[in-house]
């Protein structure tokens, strides 16, 4: 009679961590707004420097999370024949020289400046030993973190290497809603992060899926 009790009250257990799974799933998301813009570069993408200032939030974001994004898009423009090589801003050398800590009540924002431009001159000559076509800057517009979880917009912008031109570029919203930690499901949330940059990228031109 025990055993069953306990079986049963297993069972129960299960069922309620599906279920706050899949409320886990539902409750985080992605959209992209790209106003109608469609790529209108002369050439095709075929060689990408990724210049990332997600790392700038990773107490927000979570660290695991900013790894698998790192590894599947990746994964997911080499999918389409495009070759990337990715610079994350704490691993530029300008790095030290800023002091970006993010200070007061809330330490999601910051109003320091952040050196954009810089890291991308000074990162220049490395940009043409690969052989860029375009840069890809993506950056963290706002973060707003709370007791329930996070919400956070994200600037995609995408540069001829060339001539410096702009000729794609779109904010991402997502929302995460945590239950313990900030980082759960870090593969999950990364996942539907990426494809949902890569929906975009098809939508707006940029990629054809034309593959390797």
């Amino acid at each position: 009679m025990v055993s069953g009790v306990k079986a049963k009250g297993i069972a129960i257990m299960r069922g309620l961590m599906v279920v706050a799974i899949a409320v886990l799933v539902s409750a985080c998301g992605t959209t992209f707004n790209s106003r109608g813009q469609v790529y209108d570069g002369p050439g095709q993408v075929t060689a990408v420097y990724v210049y990332s200032f997600l790392d700038l939030r990773e107490g927000a974001l979570g660290k695991q999370f900013l790894v698998e994004v790192r590894r599947q898009l990746s994964d997911a423009l080499s999918k389409e024949g495009i070759r990337t090589k990715q610079l994350w801003f704490n691993e530029s050398p300008l790095r030290a020289q800023f002091s970006l800590e993010a200070k007061g009540p809330n330490p999601a924002t910051t109003n320091t400046r952040v050196p954009v431009d810089e890291v991308v001159v000074a990162t220049r000559e490395d940009e043409q030993s690969f052989g860029a076509t375009h840069r890809l800057l993506v950056f963290p517009a706002s973060v707003m973190m709370s007791n329930t979880g996070s919400n956070f917009d994200i600037r995609w912008t995408l540069i001829d290497a060339q001539t410096n031109k702009v000729h794609w570029s779109t904010t991402s919203f997502s929302s995460h809603m945590k239950w313990f930690l900030g980082d759960e499901n870090p593969t999950g949330r990364a996942t539907e992060f990426v494809d949902g940059l890569m929906a975009e990228l098809r939508k707006s031109h940029v990629i054809s899926g034309r593959g390797p």
